[in-house]
């Protein structure tokens, strides 16, 4: 009997041993430095080492370094390396995959023993009491499958999410790069603009000081001059305030691109779209099996599915077995014992009503998400084709204007007119010319609004 005690004891003392060399993971503290974490933040540049391998393997030439000049697409590049978003997406990912393995993990078995002493023992009989039961939980394999296919939808969710703000950085970086190169060249067209006319100033001002001009004349030159200085104050305001929000779309501290040359290259051109790139199916299904919020929504359906799927599975319950073995002062008692939840009152029906609530809201939430997003695509297309319109007609009147200086020019250059109006001929143009690029930048805006609506690129 005692030898059995004691085989017994070894057993237990060998499980308890296995466990305790199991190999556990040691906590690590990971406290928030404030003042380190501002030092870190007022430090990011962009001649940083790690921006340039970044940089290097993404395609991008780094063999001026640091770098004089900065194009759309490296800047897009930076943001991806320093926005915080983009950093909380992918820890939001990297939690969902490790809420995924906990799903697909079975509970552990539980052991536990105990001893008594008894003082009153009958003679002959051991005054001790041992006990140890073995506590084994069962659960159905569609339960933990269920779980892990809820889990997976989850992940998917979070991936989708980092993809579109993936896409939402590069259109904020787009939005702003374009603005900061707006306002450049409206501050040249404008002090061209202000060169030609103080050269009729300056002629009208001698007219004068011969008696062949009056005061008149020249004070609508006057006024248009101040008009002039004003807008390139308020240009040059733009371009400061324009720049601020470029360097925060990339992560960057707000003054970071105040000096920083940008190239303006990709924004020389309008891209060239045929009536079949425009087609509107053609934009709407792309829309549909390409833009990440909209999958995403859809993915938070299937995760409504997979709750309900959860939910009903649940009616079922897990079954706990517990054998055992006690000594009870010379007696040796062997139990098995098992348990579960009775579904008598309830067969988990409120968990299920609210799962299949759920379902029903993310299947409405998915189809409102879907409409709106055709309705967008759609007012994209009508809004880039309108001006491109304006902007060919822009176009049309500039070459008239450009036909009528050239003969103004011929007849200045024969005596037939006077300095005067040849100036007045080259300011509206330069005005004309202005408008015309304003009307290219509303066409550029309305481009990139479409892609916007289709959340991808139609250009490479």
């Amino acid at each position: 009997m005692a030898n059995r005690i004691i085989g017994i004891c070894k057993l237990l003392l060998l499980c308890g041993f296995l466990a305790a060399c199991a190999e556990y993971q040691l906590y690590e503290p990971a406290p928030i430095d404030i003042e380190e974490t501002t030092r870190i933040y007022r430090e990011i540049d962009l001649d940083s080492e790690p921006l340039k391998t970044l940089l290097g393997s993404s395609g991008h030439d780094v063999s001026d370094w640091p770098k004089h000049q900065w194009d759309l697409e490296e800047l897009v590049t930076v943001a991806e390396y320093y926005h915080s978003e983009l950093a909380i997406s992918k820890v939001k990912l990297k939690l969902a995959k490790a809420k995924e393995v906990s799903a697909g993990q079975k509970n552990n078995p539980q052991l536990a023993f105990s001893t008594e002493h008894h003082s009153d023992h009958t003679e002959g009989k051991s005054p001790w009491s041992f006990g140890t039961i073995f506590s084994w939980v069962y659960e159905r394999p569609e339960k933990r499958q269920t779980r892990i296919d809820h889990a997976t939808a989850i992940t998917e969710v979070a991936r989708l999410e980092q993809f579109e703000i993936l896409w939402t950085i590069r259109d904020d970086v787009t939005d702003n790069y374009l603005d900061t190169i707006s306002a450049i060249n409206q501050q040249t067209m404008l002090l061209e603009e202000k060169s030609v006319l103080e050269q009729g100033i300056d002629l009208l001002q001698r007219r004068i000081e011969f008696g062949q001009a009056s005061e008149f004349e020249i004070s609508s030159l006057r006024l248009e001059r101040q008009r002039l200085t004003l807008s390139l104050s308020e240009l040059e305001a733009d371009e400061v305030r324009a720049r601020s929000r470029l360097a925060l779309a990339t992560g960057l501290p707000a003054d970071a691109l105040q000096a920083t040359d940008l190239k303006q290259d990709y924004f020389h051109k309008l891209p060239i779209l045929s009536s079949a790139d425009l087609e509107l199916g053609l934009l709407q299904t792309r829309a549909l099996i390409e833009r990440p919020d909209l999958l995403r929504s859809l993915s938070t359906y299937v995760v409504a599915e997979a709750d309900l799927h959860l939910q009903i599975e649940k009616q079922y319950p897990d079954i706990t077995l517990s054998p055992g073995f006690i000594f009870d002062q010379g007696d040796n008692v062997w139990a098995m014992a098992s348990a579960w939840v009775l579904p008598i009152k309830a067969k988990n029906t409120g968990g299920i009503a609210e799962a299949e609530a759920r379902r029903m809201l993310k299947a409405q939430q998915f189809l409102a998400f879907q409409k709106r997003v055709l309705s967008q695509v759609h007012y994209a297309r009508i809004s880039y084709q309108a001006a491109l319109k304006t902007l060919a007609e822009a176009d049309l009147l500039i070459n008239d204007l450009d036909v009528r200086n050239q003969k103004l020019q011929r007849q200045f250059d024969l005596g037939y007119t006077d300095r005067l109006a040849l100036i007045r001929s080259q300011l509206e143009t330069l005005t004309v010319r202005r408008s015309r690029y304003l009307l290219k930048l509303t066409a550029w805006r309305e481009f990139e609004s479409l892609e916007d609506a289709l959340m991808s690129r139609l250009i490479k």
